[in-house]
């Protein structure tokens, strides 16, 4: 009988080195820096579990102080989609159309120089 040698998909074990800080709390985070001229993104989130976004009205937000941008399925760059790897197919890239598949599926982003100023006034359903 032939035995069959079956690709690696899993590598071998890492110790991690920053662990100890991680676990103790003394590891920095990147939200721990501050940089000049950041810029900052909010994702909006559907509240329901499938649909069809039919309009986004994003003038209000876009009209805030601060926003740079409003990205929305509409005017976001369209990507490639990733190659399939063995463990299966990988999630949709968000933004990518109108449809949402899931709910918590952001379907809105909003970059601007302040995180705490944009929230979505209502949930988007």
């Amino acid at each position: 009988m032939t035995t069959i040698a079956l690709e690696k998909t899993i590598g071998d074990p890492v110790d991690r080195i920053d662990g100890p800080l991680k676990v103790t709390g003394a590891a920095p985070y990147p939200s721990d820096f501050a940089f000049p001229d950041l810029t900052h993104a909010v994702l909006v989130q559907s509240t329901i579990a499938a649909g069809t976004i039919t309009h986004i009205d994003a003038a209000q937000a876009e009209a805030a102080p601060g926003v740079l941008a409003v990205i929305t399925h509409e005017n976001a760059p369209a990507l490639v989609d990733a190659p399939m790897p063995r463990l299966g197919p990988p999630p949709p890239f968000p933004l990518k159309d109108n449809r949402i598949m899931h709910q918590g599926q952001h379907v809105c982003s909003r970059g601007g120089a302040d995180t705490r100023r944009p929230r979505a006034r209502r949930p988007v359903s």
